[in-house]
C-alpha cells in the first residue's frame, strides 16, 4: 500500500509537470546500441559506460521514469555516436496523451535515423 501511495504522489506531481509541458525528451538509456550478451544471466551482465563497467540493469530506470507512473513514451532514433551506434531518445507524455507523444516523436524527420554498417 505504500508504494501504491508513492505511485500516486508521483503521477500527481508528473500531472503538474505536464499542465505546463507537452512533452519530456529524455535518453532512452545510459549508453547508444551495445551487443547483446546472452551467455550470462542478465542480473550478471556488464556495460562499459566512460571507461567503467556498470551493472547493465542500470538501463532499466530511463525506461521506468515514464513505466512507474504509467505515461507513454515513443522511442526516436536521433542519428549515430562517433563509434557509428545508434543513439535515441524517448519523447514522454502525461497520462492517456500517447497521441501527444507519437505527434511529437515526429522530430525524426528534423535527422532521420542513420544505420550503421551491417544492420538493418
Amino acid at each position: 500500500m505504500q508504494a501504491e501511495e508513492a505511485r500516486a504522489r508521483l503521477k500527481a506531481d508528473w500531472a503538474a509537470f505536464f499542465e505546463e509541458f507537452d512533452v519530456l525528451i529524455a535518453p532512452c538509456s545510459t549508453v547508444a546500441a551495445f551487443p547483446l550478451d546472452e551467455a550470462r544471466p542478465r542480473e550478471e551482465r556488464v556495460l562499459r559506460v566512460n571507461g567503467r563497467d556498470r551493472d547493465y540493469n542500470d538501463q532499466l530506470f530511463w525506461a521506468g521514469l515514464a513505466t512507474l507512473p504509467s505515461l507513454p513514451a515513443t522511442s526516436v532514433p536521433i542519428g549515430l555516436n562517433g563509434q557509428g551506434l545508434p543513439l535515441g531518445v524517448q519523447v514522454i507524455a502525461g497520462a492517456w496523451e500517447d497521441r501527444t507523444a507519437l505527434a511529437a516523436a515526429a522530430i525524426e524527420a528534423l535527422r532521420p535515423a542513420t544505420w550503421p554498417p551491417g544492420f538493418a
